[in-house]
Parts: C-alpha cells; structure tokens; sequence
C-alpha cells in the first residue's frame, strides 16, 4: 500500500504489446476490483471480463482502474489470450501517470494494532499463497515493549513448526520466508505496550532449485550457494534476512556468504525433540524474467534460499573430554555445527587466575575448589546449566563408583555454594572429597551441561533448579540461600565418626580435573 502523497507507478508510458504476468506480479490480472493506493500506484488496474477457456483462444474484455473507490473510473480496452497454462495480456498505454495495471500476485501489509496501554491481547493472521508458491515476510520499524513478542508459525495451526520470535530486542529489519503454502502470524502483548510499533509486509513467490553447502563453527554460518546456469539474478539484490548484510564473493554460478548466529537477521529457536538449538537464514535474491511475447517488461521475482545450523544443547565435560588451558571445541554428530564449552579450575573465589597444568596438588583434605564451566559463541542470549556433576575414582564418566553433587541442575553436596542464574558463565565451589572404599587417591570431575537460550521462557535452563527437587535438608543444614551452604569440613578422623552416625560412604579430600590427553593425577596430603 502506498499514501495518497506517495509517488505512484504508471504504465503511461507502457509500448502497447502482448504481456504476461510472473514473479511479484502473480499469474494473471486480478478479475475483481483493487484497492486504491494498491499495487504501488494510486489508481490499480484489473480485468472484466472472460478468460478464454480453448488454447489459442483470444477473448476481449477491458481493464478497469479504481480511483477514489470508483471501481471503474477509468478504463481501456484489454485482449487476452490463452497459451496453454498461462495467459498473456494485450495492454496499451494508460491515459494517466496514476494507472497501472495491476497482477493478483498475494502482497500486502500489516501494522502493529493500536490498543490501550493496560490492554493484554492476541492478534493472529493467517496468509495464504497461491499453489506452487511460498510466501515472503518483511518485518520493519520494529519497538516491541517488554513481554510483547511476535511468533512465526510454517503453517495454519497452532502446532505448527515455529519460525521465529520476534521479542523487545528486536530492531532493524528482519526478513522470513515460509516453508510452503501457509503461515500463521500471532501477535501477543501483555503489560505494559508503551511505544510498541511494527510494519509486516508480505508478498508469495516462487521457490527456486539449488545446491548449498553449509560449514557451522561456534560463531557463523558459512555457505556457498550453487545456482543453475540458467537462472539469471540482479547482483545487487543479493542479501541475507537482514538486507543490509551482503556475499563475500559473487558470480553468474556461485554466492558466498558468512553469516554471524546473532546478527543479519538469523533466528534461533529449539528443534522439535528439545535436543538442538537450531539458527536460520535465508539468501534472497531478485530473478530476472525474460521479455514476455515481445516485449521488453520484465516481472523480476524474489528466490529464497534457505540455511541453517543446528548444535547439541548438552555435552559432558570429563577427565577425557577436557584440555585445561585451552578451549573444547563440541562437535554435532550429525555435523550441523558445534559451540566451544571450557571447563576450568581456578586458584580463587575470585576466579581470576586458573590452573593451566596438572596434576593439581597436594590440596589439604576440606579445602575449597572453585569451577567454572562456560559456554562460547557469538550469539549473546545463549546460557549454560550444568545438569549434572559428579566425581568418579577413574576418568570414565560411567563409573559404577561416584558422587554426583549437581543433579538436575540442584545442589546435591552441602558444602556446595552455587547461585544459578541465566547466563553463559556458571561458577561454583565446593569442598574436596575421596572415595572411602577406593584404594586410588585419584579423583576426577565430570559435568554434563545443557546450552539454552536466553529468550525461551520454556527451556530447562530457565528452569534453573525446580523448586520440588532441590535436596532435602536436615536442620544443621538449613539455610535461606537458594542451595545449600555447608559446614567447615571435620578432619578425617572426627568424619570418619560423622559417618558412622549418619551412614555416609565416602570421606573428604578433593578433587582433580585432568588433561585432555595426558593422564591424570592428583597427589594428596597426608
């Protein structure tokens, strides 16, 4: 839609030939009457009349133009022919510079509702593209107020696989496409909507074949695209979601781009089994039409190609899984991509300065060990929670012989001080241990952590430790934090009393995170 004040397309100075109509344009004149201020012009054209049913059939009819809601103030005389699947349109040119003649291609647009401000409500749209066609998203002058978002769904139900969603930090301009036909918009706001505007601009095209290779690394999206040597694309119409972001190498055949998980335009959401963080892009491209039976118009169309990567939300950093001093890199087994998670012990509860060569030791039995396990990327909304931690006497994770002091993201061990909160560092310490009825003084530390992020109100992450679950705890123990703080460590004489009393297997020491390759060791006191 345009405003009366806009500068309008004409076909005033249209060559009078035959037509058709392709791309952006749709199919076919539309046979009912347009909107004013429609298909980019003030005064759209449409055609009244028959289409001829036979090949080779030409039927007469004329094209209306409807100014100021007059559906047929203007008009000129139209021939259309059929040619066997499609149809193409005698046109001439318009007596005015407001008229245009106008295809039934599915575009239009949508604005942000206006509402009161202490209103909570759902707007939901529902477009539809022609068959064969998909359909292509704009999203614009975007201000969304806290607790209002935007969700994308790639079909007409509510179980429909999510797209995207959109929230308050949200700015520029991001581009969508669908997946076939259907797509479900829902807008919802709640509390306060002050200053909350958007502009949706949609329009059906056609998908286009192609061949891509797609590279994932812990901050980007690599992709060359392969294009046939018959399609013919406008250079500087090449972009990502976002527009403004271009290729890094172009030709007639190949398009090659690098895009970063947080920026030109890529979403992010959870994959349907909850394993996977999934992020998606799309290259969008203007194709070239050819001269249509004669002439010299052409009906450019818009081709999306899309991307993406998917990485493993968990992963188990171990004795065998963990080089100290330099970053893990986890790869995907399905080779979509991957994130850096780091694991490291430090000195202090400063956690300035870390160990960078092992075996660490002697460590006094009882004192503290402070831990830092971290996701690394680009994409500044992912967090990390480590859903489980647990010491083993040897560097295999699947020990029968452990002590797990994090389970499902809550304190199992008293003397662990740890304060969950949504982020991509976590930080906690607690007291050495051994193992009572091992005869190895070697022990090794194992966590299994979960990636999320940070906008999904749903993810286990946000979670942090559910309320039901979080260990039980005697009065000697009680405290008001949200997990527990424990007691000084007894000397191993005065526990080994404790744990007659009290029924515990195991005595304290501490604890040793190993090599990546070398083998561990820890060497104790006495």
């Amino acid at each position: 839609m345009i405003s009366p004040l806009d500068l309008p397309n004409c076909d005033k100075n249209l060559k009078s030939a035959w037509y058709r109509f392709r791309g952006k344009a749709g199919l076919n004149m539309p046979q009912k009457c347009v909107n004013p201020n429609s298909c980019g012009t003030h005064s759209p054209g449409w055609f009244e009349g028959s289409l001829p049913p036979v090949p080779g059939e030409i039927s007469s009819g004329k094209a209306c133009f409807n100014w100021l809601g007059n559906c047929c103030h203007f008009f000129t005389s139209v021939r259309v022919k059929n040619c066997d699947g499609f149809f193409i349109y005698e046109l001439s040119p318009t007596p005015l510079c407001d008229l245009q003649y106008c295809g039934d291609g599915v575009a239009g647009s949508l604005v942000s509702p206006r509402f009161s401000h202490s209103t909570s409500l759902q707007c939901t749209w529902r477009l539809v593209a022609p068959p064969g066609m998909i359909l292509t998203l704009t999203l614009s002058n975007i201000s969304l107020s806290s607790n209002n978002y935007i969700v994308f769904l790639d079909g007409l139900q509510n179980s429909s696989k999510e797209l995207a969603r959109v929230t308050e930090n949200a700015s520029g301009v991001i581009r969508l496409h669908s997946g076939a036909r259907y797509l479900l918009i829902k807008f919802v706001a709640k509390g306060n909507h002050n200053g909350t505007v958007f502009r949706l601009e949609y329009r059906s095209v056609y998908p286009v074949k192609s061949s891509m290779e797609v590279k994932c690394d812990e901050n980007a999206m690599n992709v060359v695209l392969l294009l046939g040597s018959k399609l013919e694309y406008i250079p500087e119409s090449v972009g990502l979601n976002d527009a403004s972001c271009k290729p890094s190498f172009q030709n007639r055949t190949h398009i090659v781009v690098k895009c970063s998980l947080d920026a030109c335009g890529t979403t992010s959401h959870e994959s349907e089994d909850g394993q996977m963080i999934v992020y998606d892009n799309a290259i969008h491209l203007d194709v070239k039409s050819k001269g249509n039976i004669g002439s010299s118009l052409t009906r450019d169309h818009q081709a999306v190609f899309e991307f993406q990567c998917r990485f493993k939300k968990r992963k188990v950093l171990s004795a065998l899984q963990f080089k100290a001093s330099k970053r893990v890199i986890v790869t995907d087994m399905e080779s979509f991509g991957n994130f850096t998670y780091e694991m490291k012990m430090f000195k202090s509860g400063r956690f300035r300065e870390h160990y960078t060569e092992y075996p660490v030791g002697p460590i006094d039995v009882g004192s503290q060990i402070f831990l830092q396990v971290t996701v690394r990327s680009n994409v500044s909304e992912l967090v990390v929670l480590p859903e489980e931690c647990k010491a083993t006497p040897s560097p295999y994770y699947d020990d029968d012989v452990h002590y797990t002091f994090i389970e499902d993201g809550c304190s199992k061990d008293n003397t662990l001080q740890y304060n969950y909160t949504l982020s991509a560092v976590q930080r906690f310490s607690l007291s050495a241990f051994k193992f009572k009825f091992d005869k190895s003084s070697e022990v090794f530390l194992h966590c299994k952590v979960k990636a999320c992020l940070s906008s999904d109100e749903e993810s286990r992450c946000s979670k942090g430790c559910p309320f039901g679950k979080r260990k039980k705890r005697t009065s000697l123990f009680e405290t008001d934090r949200y997990l527990a703080i424990g007691p000084i460590i007894l000397s191993p004489s005065k526990h080994e009393q404790l744990s007659k009393k009290t029924g515990t297997k195991y005595d304290y020491t501490k604890l040793i995170m190993c090599d990546y390759i070398k083998p561990c060791f820890l060497h104790l006191s006495h």
